[in-house]
């Protein structure tokens, strides 16, 4: 969380001052996604999670069954799929 504290800060700083006197101001909400974006992936964990779900995420496309099998348990839970 520090690290993300001080990439905001220096987003804060120089950088938005500058893209600011050329006339163009980012959005706030864009840029602090980005920072944390860049923080969190960094870490291990967060890459094997993502890896992980586009595993899955692939599998489920791919398979006409696991496809199947998961609109009838969102169905069950009255999600439409």
């Amino acid at each position: 969380m520090e690290l993300i504290s001080r990439k905001v800060s220096i987003l804060l700083s120089e950088p938005v001052i500058f893209a600011a006197s050329l006339g163009w101001f980012g959005c706030m909400d864009h840029l602090i996604n980005l920072c944390v974006n860049d923080t969190v992936r960094k870490r291990d964990e967060v890459k094997t999670i993502i890896s992980t779900v586009r595993h899955i995420v692939s599998f489920v496309r791919d398979s006409h069954l696991a496809k199947e099998t998961l609109n009838k348990y969102q169905r069950s839970f009255g999600k439409s799929g």
